[in-house]
């Protein structure tokens, strides 16, 4: 442990929103309500509003379009999914998309991907009566209909891990956690635009110990980069993989440990030029390892201590040409509003370039 500052972990998302003209949007959530603190680049202006109230826990998801237009989806109390758009006046408003009984069934983790004329939507969904048993439901707007998919269905309790979704133009995989023989394993199953259907799911990994914070990143060698933590003797430990997805099968690289045994969580992937980031928490500190060998090798991890404030973690999305083709990120730690700044790789960027 280096001396006694260190930033002090709170388990807490928002998104961050970047335009093509440095504008930054945060979205966030207080009393369940949807609000946004904005940034202008041009004069420094900062602007605060309720967008949409009554949102269930963190269930939304926000993304901006080529046009620097904002969109996204929310799962609301009174058992409605909404669509959120950004008008013609740069106003970002709400419509509802469906409805569901609450009484009958649990919908989480909504996800959105607008790709041209094509809609992807996705989420868990469980009937009450069949607690642990979990669908993950897909609509899909080809720009003139709509189909509907049920990709799989998992058993996960008590802690429902969210999947995450790689996406890449039209092309979309989903990879998430269901339970075999007892413990979470990964699995992957891939969108096909032609037939509109999902390929049958793909296990990936096996190591029959149980999971939980799953990261994936694809990079421009279509490598896919996997991380998640995973109890081994009773305690968490960062563990990555890589793998090719080829139409007969993922061809996967052996497991590796990149932690030490602890409570190491949220590991996330980050990538930066050609220097590959695993980002985790650990003791409630921030603790990093990088790879400069499309992750072969992995350093010895650092305890990131540059600061006292609180540290979140960011979705974050961005349009400015600076950032497309410096970073390749979904997720990422960093210091809380005010002084918004990410944190975990900074410094260690700065001696390996």
């Amino acid at each position: 442990m280096k001396g006694v500052i260190f930033m002090p972990f709170i388990n807490r998302i928002e998104t961050i929103i970047k335009k093509s003209n440095e504008d930054i949007i945060v979205f966030h959530l207080n009393n369940q309500n949807l609000c946004t603190k904005e940034f202008k680049y041009s004069n420094k202006a900062i602007s605060e509003e309720k967008i949409l109230k009554n949102i269930v826990n963190n269930d939304y998801c926000i993304k901006i379009d080529s046009n620097d237009k904002i969109y996204g989806i929310a799962n609301c109390e009174n058992g409605e999914v909404v669509y959120l758009y950004t008008d013609d006046y740069g106003n970002i408003l709400s419509k509802k998309l469906f409805e569901y009984d609450k009484k009958k069934y649990i919908i989480n983790n909504p996800y959105i991907k607008k790709y041209e004329d094509t809609i992807h939507i996705l989420y868990y969904i469980q009937s009450i009566d069949n607690k642990g048993i979990w669908s993950i439901f897909n609509h899909y707007y080809d720009g003139e209909k709509w189909t509907e998919n049920n990709i799989d269905n998992i058993t996960a309790y008590p802690v429902l891990n969210p999947f995450v979704v790689n996406e890449k133009d039209n092309n979309i995989n989903i990879f998430y956690f269901n339970k075999i023989n007892g413990s979470e394993e990964i699995f992957l199953s891939k969108f096909n635009p032609i037939s509109k259907l999902w390929n049958a799911p793909i296990q990936i990994t096996n190591t029959s110990n149980k999971k939980i914070y799953l990261s994936v990143l694809s990079d421009e060698m279509n490598l896919y980069n996997i991380t998640w933590s995973e109890f081994i003797n009773e305690n968490l430990v960062v563990r990555y993989m890589n793998g090719q997805l080829k139409e007969d099968g993922f061809y996967s690289n052996n497991v590796l440990s990149l932690s030490e045994q602890s409570n190491c969580s949220f590991p996330t992937l980050i990538k930066i030029d050609k220097i590959l980031w695993n980002i985790w928490t650990q003791m409630d500190r921030i603790y990093s390892s990088y790879s400069l060998d499309y992750g072969k090798t992995w350093s010895i991890p650092n305890e990131d201590d540059r600061g006292t404030e609180n540290i979140i973690r960011y979705k974050f999305i961005s349009n400015s040409e600076n950032d497309v083709r410096e970073y390749k990120l979904d997720t990422a730690f960093g210091t809380y509003y005010p002084s918004i700044s990410f944190v975990g790789f900074q410094s260690v960027v700065k001696d390996s370039c």
